[in-house]
């Protein structure tokens, strides 16, 4: 037998006792609202609207702040100065 193989039963068994302390947890999070909940109320559970709104914000919160550093880069540009010049124009011209 060459001495770096593993047979699958020894695989199981390491695999068993390394990650033996990864065992289903008592709580786990709401997926909607990341409330902490244990397996009994899973079923019941109703998401608070508020929360999972926050929620939400919390998981794109790399991509809000993504979109302000483009914007605050936009604003800097030339590009920017003549999107307000022609909003204020089409503006004024749709109020005459």
């Amino acid at each position: 037998m060459n001495r770096g193989s593993v047979s699958a039963d020894e695989r199981i068994t390491f695999n068993r006792h390394v990650f033996s302390h990864f065992t289903d947890h008592e709580y786990i999070p709401c997926e909607n609202c990341g409330t902490s909940l244990s397996w009994a109320d899973r079923e019941t559970h109703v998401c608070d609207a508020e929360r999972r709104a926050r929620f939400q914000t919390f998981q794109v919160r790399h991509e809000l702040a993504a979109f302000d550093r483009q914007l605050d880069a936009f604003l800097e540009t030339p590009a920017r100065r003549f999107a307000v010049y022609y909003a204020d124009r089409e503006r004024r011209r749709r109020a005459a």
